[in-house]
């Protein structure tokens, strides 16, 4: 039975039901039988909704692997972690829709199922983290494989392969010319180790260990660190370590782009020319100079809750969308000379708005409180009371007449309550988020 879109309560309510979100991922794995992890994947599997359909926007978008915390990033949970936190931030401040990999597809091979259990419990963990934005629907799980009847194989699927095929060579190249290729020899065993620019490999570096290791790499296996030379390195095509994952994503970012019309989120910025190459134009507006912005980090905003986020992009629709529109534009007008990050734009443009707001709010408190308490025969009484409006109407009524009371209570009002001013700053509705 297909599930209701976004409605991920029978999947979440499944895993949970065997612990598979649980910290304590040794005790799972010692709970649960080795054959039954099988079924256990493919019930969970089968609960996850699919994206359906959604309206088309300016700021709708596919993430690449590595933001989606899924190929091309280190395995480790703090790593993944740390990525799918900054997607999620990013997806419930700006995105209509982010559509990420679907993180249990890449269990499904060919002919059989295979389950690494304990990346497995990491990806629940993950899905966990980011369950408000998938419930609000902001958030959607796309395959990461694709079926074609042989009909559309041959009318959609080949002339996007063949595109993406075309620039290939300009992958494997400037992985070539930017990452240096290591055979490490230590305590008799041996590793290639890849040492490069963070645009294209997280942390500088990765180590990889090879079945069958080619006989041109042997000079360079004595003990310690030598270094492949570029042609030998070209000749053996390493570069495919760093350019497969770049590859899948730009296929798989065009796949989408033809189904669903989104725009590609990448912090790489050799993605971005190689879509504008392909397409023949410039990349969409929105996806060039977000992503150009990622390629230079986005700025985690500390104690945000995802959750209050989902809640106030509801209750505050519009103040949401005067504050997307300001921050777009701001990013327009910075990158045109030369791509300048959000966290740029963050520290030099949101957060100078953001403290005025603050001072704004915080002198409207000192002069509300100043006008109220020079009535010394109400002082005991507001102070008491702690500003509830009710209770500070009726006293005052008693203690002063209901004009005085009125006036009170309507200063008493606006301490509590953001003036509009202050409500009408583009920047409001990521400042009412940031002080709750």
């Amino acid at each position: 039975m297909e599930k209701t879109q976004n409605n991920f309560d029978q999947f979440f309510d499944f895993v949970d039901y065997y612990g598979l979100h649980s910290d304590e991922k040794n005790r799972v794995i010692g709970r649960i039988q080795e054959n039954e992890w099988v079924e256990i994947f493919q019930k969970a599997s089968g609960l996850i909704p699919r994206p359906g359909t959604f309206s088309s926007s300016a700021f709708n978008f596919t993430a690449n692997g590595r933001i989606s915390a899924f190929t091309g990033t280190c395995e480790a949970l703090p790593c993944r972690i740390k990525k799918v936190d900054q997607l999620a931030q990013f997806s419930a401040l700006y995105a209509d829709v982010m559509m990420i990999y679907n993180p249990l597809d890449r269990y499904f091979g060919d002919h059989e199922i295979r389950i690494d259990i304990n990346r497995f419990i990491d990806d629940i963990r993950i899905l966990h983290r980011i369950r408000p934005l998938l419930d609000a629907g902001i958030i959607k799980l796309a395959p990461a494989k694709f079926s074609y009847c042989n009909k559309h194989y041959h009318e959609h699927f080949i002339p996007i392969k063949r595109d993406v095929e075309v620039f290939n060579s300009l992958i494997e190249e400037q992985s070539i010319e930017y990452v240096d290729f290591f055979v490490v020899s230590e305590n008799g065993s041996k590793k290639l180790r890849l040492v490069g620019p963070e645009d294209l490999i997280e942390h500088g570096r990765i180590t990889i260990l090879l079945s069958d290791w080619p006989s041109e790499l042997e000079p360079y296996m004595r003990d310690g660190v030598n270094q492949v030379p570029k042609e030998v390195a070209r000749q053996l095509n390493l570069s495919r370590f760093v350019a497969r994952d770049i590859y899948f994503d730009l296929l798989k970012y065009q796949i989408e782009d033809q189904r669903y019309n989104v725009n590609y989120l990448t912090d790489r910025a050799l993605d971005n020319q190689i879509i504008s190459a392909i397409s023949n134009q410039n990349t969409r507006r929105n996806s060039a100079i977000i992503s150009d912005g990622l390629s230079h980090s986005v700025p985690i905003i500390d104690n945000l809750s995802i959750e209050r986020l989902v809640y106030l992009r509801k209750e505050e629709e519009d103040s949401f969308k005067v504050y997307r529109d300001a921050v777009s534009e701001a990013l327009r007008l910075a990158n045109k000379d030369e791509p300048t990050g959000l966290d740029k734009i963050y520290q030099e443009t949101i957060l100078p708005e953001l403290n005025r707001i603050s001072m704004r709010v915080k002198n409207a408190k000192k002069s509300a409180s100043r006008q109220i308490l020079t009535d010394a025969s109400v002082v005991s009484i507001f102070l008491m009371i702690g500003l509830h409006d009710q209770s500070l109407s009726q006293i005052l009524t008693l203690a002063g007449g209901a004009r005085l009371a009125f006036d009170l209570a309507t200063k008493a009002n606006s301490y509590l309550f953001p003036t509009e001013e202050v409500m009408n700053n583009k920047y409001y509705f990521l400042w009412k988020a940031v002080n709750g």
